[in-house]
């Protein structure tokens, strides 16, 4: 979870940054630019919430595998 938040909030302060200058460069920022920097923001928060869970996929499979031997 906490990393989910940091990859996101990373991403946002990133993503607001290059449009603040963006802003200043040109005077107007068009909404294309905007959905993709939220889109941008969304696939930084699910690759973090994969990384979290990344655990959790790696020790079903390993429990698996030694339950396999086991018996």
């Amino acid at each position: 979870m906490v990393l989910t938040i940091l990859l996101g909030a990373m991403a946002a302060v990133f993503i607001a940054y290059n449009l603040f200058e963006k802003q200043e460069k040109d005077g107007v920022v068009s909404f294309k630019t905007i959905a993709l920097s939220v889109t941008y923001v969304i696939l930084a928060v699910i690759v973090g919430s994969f990384l979290d869970n990344i655990n959790t996929l790696f020790q079903g499979f390993h429990e698996s595998l030694t339950a396999a031997k086991r018996y």
